[in-house]
């Protein structure tokens, strides 16, 4: 079950008409990782088929401290003749801003690979991307693309922790907060977040108090585009992503948190 789809569901972004893209205070703390067990649901079975983990930590990027966020997905080995998943995603971020400045997405779910590695220059508006593709030989090509950005795009492991730094309590329910995203060399400025309210809910780690979404999703190799998924998340300082439910071109998905370490 590929991480993107993970992914996906936690762009919480206060991009509004009045873009506003300051971060006053961070919701987590360097070293901190979220693991999660990934279940697929296909008639009357439920598995346990893979995992997924998200870490930030202290790191350098041209002499200047900055942030490195990571996450990472795997379908267990037992599962890998159904679809075969091993993802990681990278992002170095800046500390005071939380503005990328670099971006790799190095994805391989059933037959597809991508990697991806773009820069950032937000003084320029612009953000190069290279990619690696695969043409009718099976034989691999580099390609270069550069694409426009505003002071708020984001890309998508930046967006999850920026989300996190958002006062959700300025929103109803049924409001929808859009977002603007890079992803793999394209900016998507019509994708949204709508706010479904507060819930409770039972976890390995006890009952939590959460806040609870429905993303406007981008189609992907193992799900549909659509406000199919719903995402739970920690009512707290640092709302963190605790269930996803989705359903998939063929049956659904949940994501459990399962260790939290900070």
């Amino acid at each position: 079950m590929p991480i993107r789809f993970v992914i996906f569901v936690l762009l919480f972004s206060k991009l509004t008409a009045q873009v506003n893209c300051d971060v006053s205070e961070l919701a987590f703390k360097n070293e901190e990782v979220l693991t999660y067990d990934v279940y697929y649901h296909w008639g009357l079975i439920w598995a346990n088929a893979g995992k997924a983990t998200f870490t930030i930590k202290p790191a350098t990027y041209k002499n200047k401290k900055v942030f490195n966020i990571t996450g990472e997905g795997n379908t267990f080995k037992s599962y890998d003749w159904f679809y075969k998943v091993r993802d990681k995603f990278e992002s170095w971020v800046d500390t005071a801003t939380l503005k990328p400045l670099r971006y790799i997405r190095n994805t391989k779910e059933g037959s597809n690979q991508v990697y991806n590695d773009s820069y950032f220059n937000f003084a320029e508006k612009s953000a190069i991307c290279f990619k690696i593709l695969k043409n009718k030989k099976n034989s691999y090509y580099s390609k270069r693309d550069t694409v426009k950005i505003s002071d708020c795009t984001l890309d998508v492991m930046t967006m999850i922790y920026f989300a996190r730094c958002i006062d959700y309590k300025k929103y109803k329910p049924d409001d929808k907060i859009p977002i603007s995203l890079y992803l793999d060399g394209e900016v998507n400025d019509t994708l949204y977040i709508r706010y479904r309210g507060q819930e409770k809910i039972k976890t390995e780690l006890g009952e939590k108090k959460c806040l609870v979404f429905s993303p406007l999703l981008i189609a992907g190799t193992i799900f549909a585009g659509g406000k199919g998924m719903t995402v739970w998340v920690t009512d707290d300082d640092k709302k963190i992503p605790l269930l996803i439910k989705t359903p998939i071109v063929v049956g659904e998905i949940q994501v459990k948190i399962k260790a939290i370490k900070n």
